[in-house]
């Protein structure tokens, strides 16, 4: 059987808000689960605003470590 692929995409944005920052992570996790469930999402946007902005989706804090394997 093949091995299935991973791959990592990072995005690192300068200047924006915390809103607008969730806003971003928002639309990338949307996309991102419209191809396949199985990816796992990482942001450092403050878990407060996420959950203030989007109160029906499930926001979990993402360990150090995985949001430093997300950048390097």
């Amino acid at each position: 059987m093949a091995r299935l692929k991973t791959h990592k995409v990072g995005f690192r944005t300068k200047g924006l808000t915390d809103e607008q920052a969730a806003q971003m992570f928002y639309l990338i996790t949307c996309v991102a689960y419209s191809f396949d469930k199985d990816c796992d999402l990482v942001s450092n946007v403050p878990l407060s605003v996420l959950r203030k902005q989007y109160p029906d989706e499930t926001w979990s804090r993402g360990t150090r470590q995985e949001r430093i394997d997300l950048v390097s």
